[in-house]
């Protein structure tokens, strides 16, 4: 069974990298067609068909039909492709603007790949709503690095000082800190990454029937990374600093609180006026109504009515164990959550 629950997590982090690949893949392989398609050759065709089609639907979408003969490679070939990507859109008019611009019997210029004379379009280029679509693989690239971070987590547990499973405890000069993050610096960045796509494609949103340029969503990619990276080293930094430590001075008898749970600041306190070290429980409910059960260590102080929370826990044992932790090192008495 042991082994059994080792092997979990390893293939859950493999699953999600061949599903990532995959989909990578099939987003991908639309704008690397018209990527390609700038490098084609250059011939001259004739028009032979124009004409506006429906696809009915929930939401009707409009495509623009387009037959051309061409000459390549010694033969009189015929192609129907506009372009690479998807040529359906919403917008009527704009689709009744393509079939205008390529009228029965005009001569126009057409690509085709001289490998495969019959691969043909009559546009190349990438478009911004082919681009576009590539964000969408960035969600399943953060939930694949978050569980090969976790596995890799697991995996270095051994050679840290840990307390409750989880809580990495330093010491030094007569100090003893317990790291309280709210959020790892990677759980920080990878939700960034993972939702950057969304409010970029709200945006893009704005930009009409036509999408986004090229430069706009160039313009997201980088923004999106950027922030997930800015994210992750800002919070990297902030836990490196010990701002979110919750530090034991034994030989001068204080406690000073961690910056977390709105505390913006923090001096030390003594120990003596604290009165014991209890477990609490909370219980939240999400928009649909589903409950969120948490357990946080808290301390009272003896004057005033004061509960200073430590952090939180989804399990009552973890909870527990560091307070029993916390009132080992201080010597208050720890109340666990029965």
């Amino acid at each position: 069974m042991k082994e059994r629950s080792h092997l979990t997590p390893v293939l859950i982090a493999i699953f999600w990298t061949a599903l990532s690949a995959g989909l990578g893949f099939v987003l991908t392989r639309s704008v690397s067609a018209e990527w390609r398609s700038r490098f084609y050759s250059r011939t001259m065709g004739a028009v032979q068909s124009s004409e506006l089609v429906k696809h009915s639907g929930s939401k009707p979408t409009y495509a623009a039909r387009i037959v051309y003969r061409y000459g390549a490679d010694g033969r009189q070939l015929t192609g129907n492709r506009l372009r690479y990507g998807s040529e359906q859109s919403p917008s009527r008019s704009q689709v009744q603007e393509i079939v205008d611009r390529y009228p029965v019997n005009a001569q126009v210029p057409v690509y085709f790949d001289p490998a495969f004379p019959l691969e043909a379009t009559l546009e190349t280029g990438v478009t911004g709503p082919s681009l576009l679509m590539t964000l969408f693989v960035i969600p399943f690239i953060a939930l694949m690095l978050h569980f090969w971070a976790k596995l890799f987590t697991e995996r270095t547990k051994s050679k840290k000082t840990l307390v409750a499973e989880d809580v990495e405890v330093l010491q030094g000069d007569g100090e003893i800190r317990a790291r309280l993050p709210r959020s790892t610096a990677m759980r920080a960045g990878l939700l960034t990454l993972g939702y950057g796509p969304f409010v970029a494609a709200f945006f893009a949103g704005m930009a009409g029937d036509a999408g986004p340029s090229v430069r706009a969503v160039m313009l997201y990619w980088a923004l999106i990374l950027g922030a997930a990276i800015s994210v992750f080293l800002w919070r990297w930094l902030r836990i490196r600093s010990g701002a979110e430590d919750l530090v034991i001075d034994e030989r001068a008898g204080t406690l000073k609180l961690p910056q977390t749970f709105k505390r913006q600041k923090s001096a030390p306190i003594s120990i003596n006026e604290f009165q014991q070290i209890e477990v609490e429980y909370n219980e939240s409910r999400t928009l649909k109504g589903t409950p969120i059960r948490k357990w946080a260590p808290v301390l009272h102080l003896k004057e005033g009515g004061r509960r200073e929370r430590l952090a939180e826990w989804r399990s009552p044992e973890k909870a527990n164990a560091f307070a029993a932790w916390v009132g080992e090192k201080t010597e208050l008495p720890a109340k666990p959550w029965a």
